[in-house]
């Protein structure tokens, strides 16, 4: 019985903490704003000149708070700025060496280009000067080449106006002066070669005879006869005929040398017109 009456104590007790313990924030609160209110009452029954000093008080509190908070931020602000020109300063020592470094890499860099570029320069020139040298030398070779087809077209253009010009003589004498060989130039005289012979010797002394055929052998040879071309060609003929006290000849007649005989030989026909045998010795 005595038990269970103290167990209904007991919680009657719990019950009225379990409440009163919310409602004390609500009293301290409630007592504060009393404070507070008894406070401006006191206030209001001071004087003006207590309420401005008060103020003043505060303000001054207030002054010295501001102060403290612009002296602290102050100095995290200068402390900041030193940390950051100790990091700037750190980081441009480092910059400072590896700019050092760079420097001399880009020296020695900038010298190995400036080898590559003088190389390549010279390899320029060297191909610049090869290549004028060909292109001067190709113009020379066409230059030359030029000049001499010039100068062979004017030899062939001389040389053809020459045997034109040649053919026409030849063929203008042989017009007029194509008349039979008069053999009567034996009787005179101023003809004698016989005798002139016996007092100049040298003259009629030759070289050996060279036949127009590898094969070919000496044949006596009389009027009449008509030869091959090469045989009176004009590697054989007298040109100077009265060195030999020949008589000039004129139209297609030749006097021809065959071996020491000398034929007179009509280039027209082949045919041998006079013979004079052992005329060379």
């Amino acid at each position: 019985m005595q038990l269970g009456k103290l167990f209904r104590t007991t919680a009657s007790a719990t019950l009225v903490l379990s409440l009163a313990v919310p409602a004390l924030p609500a009293q301290a609160a409630s007592a504060s704003g009393y404070s507070q209110r008894d406070n401006h009452r006191a206030e209001r029954r001071q004087g003006p000149a207590a309420r401005a000093e008060r103020r003043a008080q505060r303000r001054s509190v207030e002054r010295a708070q501001k102060r403290s908070k612009r002296r602290e931020e102050q100095r995290e602000r200068v402390a900041r700025v030193k940390a950051h020109s100790q990091r700037n300063t750190e980081s441009a020592r480092h910059d400072d060496r590896r700019t050092s470094s760079n420097w001399n890499d880009r020296r020695r860099s900038a010298e190995r280009n400036q080898v590559d570029r003088n190389r390549a320069e010279r390899a320029r020139h060297y191909e610049r000067d090869k290549r004028r040298a060909e292109e001067r030398r190709a113009r020379d070779i066409r230059r030359e080449h030029r000049k001499w087809q010039k100068e062979n077209r004017r030899e062939r253009e001389r040389s053809y106006r020459k045997r034109q010009w040649e053919r026409e003589k030849h063929y203008r004498e042989a017009r007029r002066d194509y008349r039979q060989w008069n053999r009567r130039w034996r009787s005179n005289n101023r003809y004698n070669w016989y005798r002139y012979r016996s007092s100049n010797r040298g003259i009629y002394h030759r070289d050996r005879y060279y036949a127009p055929y590898r094969d070919y052998r000496y044949r006596r040879l009389s009027i009449g006869i008509n030869l091959g071309s090469l045989f009176y060609s004009n590697r054989y003929w007298i040109d100077d005929p009265w060195r030999y006290r020949l008589p000039d000849v004129y139209g297609p007649y030749r006097w021809v040398r065959y071996y020491d005989d000398v034929l007179l030989v009509n280039t027209y026909t082949g045919r041998v017109e006079d013979v004079i045998y052992d005329f060379f010795w």
